[in-house]
This record gives C-alpha cells, sequence and structure tokens, in this order.
C-alpha cells in the first residue's frame, strides 16, 4: 500500500510541475492566437467574397462578408489596444 502511495505522490508532484511550467508557454501561445483573431475574421470575409465572385453569387454572402469584414477589423483594433 505504501508502494503506490509514493507512486501518487510522485504523479501529482509530476503533474503539477508540468502544469506549472507549462501554463506560461500556453499563456503566451493563447496571447498571440488573439492577436490575430481579428485578422482571421477578415480573411473568412475576404473568403466569404471569392466564393460569392467565382461560385454562387446570392445576398447573404454578402452580407456574411461584411459583417465578418467588420467584425474582424473592429476586433483586431480593440483586442490589440488592450493585449498591448
Amino acid at each position: 500500500m505504501r508502494f503506490f502511495l509514493q507512486i501518487s505522490k510522485k504523479s501529482a508532484n509530476f503533474a503539477a510541475d508540468f502544469i506549472k511550467s507549462h501554463t506560461i508557454k500556453l499563456f503566451i501561445i493563447m496571447k498571440t492566437f488573439l492577436q490575430y483573431l481579428g485578422a482571421m475574421f477578415v480573411l473568412a470575409g475576404v473568403i466569404c467574397l471569392a466564393v460569392y465572385f467565382f461560385a454562387n453569387p446570392t445576398n447573404a454572402l454578402l452580407v456574411a462578408a461584411v459583417a465578418l469584414e467588420l467584425v474582424g477589423l473592429l476586433g483586431y483594433i480593440v483586442i490589440n489596444k488592450f493585449i498591448q
């Protein structure tokens, strides 16, 4: 029984150390991802415009493209203002 308690304590310590060391790395990765979130919305709007132009000209795609472009632009400005 003592052996299993020692193993569980070691694994708990390993897990705690792993989480502490990787939390900072994960925070940096998520912060970088968040900085480019607005640009990803803009890119999705551009893709909607390309689909509208080449494949299926409907007004729904134009509305979606405009909405994505506006959300992406405003999101990019606001997010980068607060992150930096």
